[in-house]
């Protein structure tokens, strides 16, 4: 039972540690232009290219569910996209994003996907449902690995909107399966109870 109990700790532990290999919180350089930007973390690098006014490391939107804090910010216009192409190639990887829209939007986002040749192999919308000021969704990618995505943004009614800004938050990669998460949450429970018991 104890050697049990030790490899099912072991286990989750090593689980909890994958949780996001790494989170880009947007704040890990100074306040500045995407475009050329390469960011470094946990042995992942990120390159950012960007036809889009983007800034890294700046004031995100209040109370959002899936941003918090400084993220990528900036004002797309139509057919424009930013791009971020990953030192080593992901196949499990989620980022926050929001739109100034005052309503729900589908396909608020387009994200197409690239091999290491350039090739695109595959694409997802992504919709964004109504927050306090602006329109919020999730979107997260399993699968073959890739090797660089582009992000593309729907466009509001500039007659309500000018501005038109998006944001995107808490790039997080090595999302663990949720049974993973449910392992490790009863190895620990177990722990406590072995720690109570003794």
């Amino acid at each position: 039972m104890t050697r049990l109990f030790f490899t099912l700790l072991t286990f989750a532990l090593t689980s909890v540690s994958m949780w996001g290999g790494v989170v880009l919180t947007m704040d890990e350089v100074s306040q500045q232009t995407v475009n050329g930007l390469t960011v470094s973390k946990n042995g992942y690098d990120f390159t950012f290219s960007s036809q889009v006014d983007a800034q890294y490391n700046f004031g995100g939107p209040p109370q959002a569910l899936y941003l918090n804090g400084p993220a990528i910010v900036g004002q797309p216009n139509q057919d424009e996209v930013l791009e971020i192409v990953f030192g080593s190639p992901l196949d499990n990887f989620q980022f926050g994003f929001t739109l100034t829209f005052f309503g729900d939007v589908a396909d608020a986002i387009t994200v197409a996907r690239y091999d290491e040749r350039g090739n695109k192999v595959g694409e997802e919308k992504a919709n964004a449902q109504k927050s306090l000021v602006f329109a919020e969704g999730l979107y997260k990618y399993k699968g073959a690995a890739v090797n660089s995505i582009k992000i593309t943004f729907a466009s509001p009614d500039t007659s309500q909107d000018p501005l038109n800004g998006f944001a995107i938050d808490n790039f997080a990669v090595d999302i663990p399966e949720p049974a993973t998460v449910a392992l490790a949450g009863a190895a620990l429970a177990l722990l406590a109870l072995r720690r109570k018991s003794a």
